[in-house]
């Protein structure tokens, strides 16, 4: 079996030229190597650190700057549920890891939120 580069024909080239079964551009089918998955990479960095949201800056710090620590915190929630609701039906383990991260990035944010509450009430009171 081959293919003819004038026809694309598998079973052989339409052409027949000079009564051959082929014409010289007809080409054996190469069978390509067996194919082999690239290892995976570790759960912890497709869950923390997945590469495909990392750039010069994380995605979700991008975001806090964009959009605010209140609405990063409400992105977190939602994540944090999407993530353990559809843990048995779909990535298990994985899901647990990730509504984890999101609810760790929540807790940071709610703490970076109250100190810089704390730091905003006592500069208000020494200004007074």
């Amino acid at each position: 079996m081959g293919l003819c580069a004038n026809c694309r024909n598998i079973d052989g080239c339409k052409s027949k030229k000079d009564g051959l079964q082929e014409c010289a551009s007809y080409q054996p089918v190469r069978i390509p190597p067996k194919y082999e998955a690239p290892e995976m990479p570790e759960i912890k960095e497709m869950v923390n650190h997945p590469e495909h949201y990392s750039g010069k800056y994380e995605c979700i710090d991008e975001m806090v700057a964009l959009f605010g620590v209140e609405a990063v915190k409400h992105f977190c929630m939602c994540n944090v549920y999407k993530y353990r609701f559809r843990a048995s039906r779909k990535d298990g383990e994985k899901d647990i890891k990730k509504a984890e991260c999101y609810m760790e990035k929540l807790m940071e944010l709610e703490k970076l939120e109250d100190s810089e509450n704390n730091i905003s009430s006592m500069t208000t009171t020494y200004f007074k």
